[in-house]
């Protein structure tokens, strides 16, 4: 039909032994391609048709990819487009959509087309499943991290990492685990929005693959150049020869924004570093048109003034093509190995 915009996001995924799967790259990709993506819809009036997207051919929909749907889903429905969303044929897929409380938040947003070809679909998230979505805001910050707090005591989590319920090594994991997830959560409630404490976002964790669990976070929000461009901090910044001209530097200067300004008694991204390397973790954010990836498997980050240089110096990425609002996070970790080990490769 005319009116009829149909996006077929398999169609942007890389082929990885013959494998497609909905994630990160993927959704790039989608972002940059002027002819057929991102760009491509918005350059179209809100109002006029409808976008229909389709989730018809992936092998597997791992967790940023459907962060990143929401993502979309929100932003675009928030300037006045109609959404549709085409479902996978597989239904261990579509089960996997509703057992993680994707469809309860997704239909926010998108229409489901072919819903009714899986019989009796529930649009509420199940119990007991291996993974967690939610939408983080203002009123919902407190009972997020609550019921947050309640799994990972439970050990759950833990057990996905490799830790068993017996293992005392467990413990040494759990607390910068769930201090790492507050304070990302807090950054997005608190700094996302032009209006403070108004922001908005999405976080979903689950293991992907039999080594890996994915932790994501993100909003549609003003994106760290513009929050830090209003805080005024040209001078401190002057002081250390750090620059603040692009996205990229945006990101470096979130990461490492606590010790810039003085101030590391509290917690913010520069925490977050430091939790990241007690977990072995591989950190992974972009905000608008920046795009950077920080290692932190090769130890434990105690001293702020080595932190703050390992963020100077290791922080690799750049400028990408394509905009996007808001910061989005990816936090790997790697299943600890029989004799203790997590020898991270990314």
């Amino acid at each position: 039909m005319k009116n009829i915009i149909q996006v077929k996001l398999a169609d942007f995924a890389s082929h990885e032994k013959g494998i497609k799967r909905l994630e990160w790259r993927c959704v790039s990709s989608f972002l940059q391609d002027k002819q057929r993506g991102y760009e491509a819809i918005t350059q179209r009036k809100p109002g006029e048709g409808l976008i229909w997207f389709s989730l018809k051919g992936f092998d597997y929909l791992n967790p940023d990819g459907l962060l990143w749907v929401l993502l979309i889903g929100e932003e675009l429905t928030g300037k006045g487009y109609y959404l549709s969303l085409e479902l996978p044929i597989e239904k261990n897929n579509v089960e996997y959509l509703e057992e993680c409380g994707f469809l309860e938040i997704a239909r926010e947003y998108f229409s489901f087309l072919n819903i009714f070809e899986f019989g009796k679909i529930k649009l509420q998230r199940s119990r007991g499943k291996n993974v967690l979505l939610a939408k983080i805001e203002k009123n919902t910050l407190e009972g997020f991290l609550a019921r947050f707090e309640q799994i990972e005591l439970r050990g759950e989590i833990l057990e996905w990492l490799g830790h068993p319920k017996h293992d005392q090594q467990r413990f040494e994991y759990m607390f910068p685990f769930y201090n790492l997830i507050k304070e990302i959560a807090y950054n997005i409630v608190q700094h996302s929005s032009y209006k403070k404490d108004e922001g908005k976002g999405y976080f979903i964790i689950s293991p992907f693959s039999p080594d890996w669990v994915r932790l994501c976070m993100g909003d549609a929000g003003q994106g760290f150049l513009n929050s830090l461009k209003a805080k005024g901090l040209e001078g401190k910044l002057k002081k250390l020869r750090w620059e603040l001209k692009n996205d990229f530097d945006a990101i470096k200067t979130a990461l490492a924004y606590k010790y810039i300004v003085g101030d590391i008694s509290g917690g913010g991204l520069f925490a977050v570093v430091k939790l990241a390397s007690q977990l072995r973790g591989v950190i992974k954010v972009r905000s608008v048109r920046g795009e950077a990836t920080l290692k932190l498997t090769n130890g434990i980050l105690v001293d702020d003034e080595e932190t703050f240089r390992y963020i100077d110096t290791k922080t690799i990425g750049g400028v990408v093509k394509s905009d996007f609002p808001g910061v989005q996070f990816i936090i790997d970790l790697k299943r600890r190995t029989k004799d203790g080990a997590r020898n991270i490769h990314y």
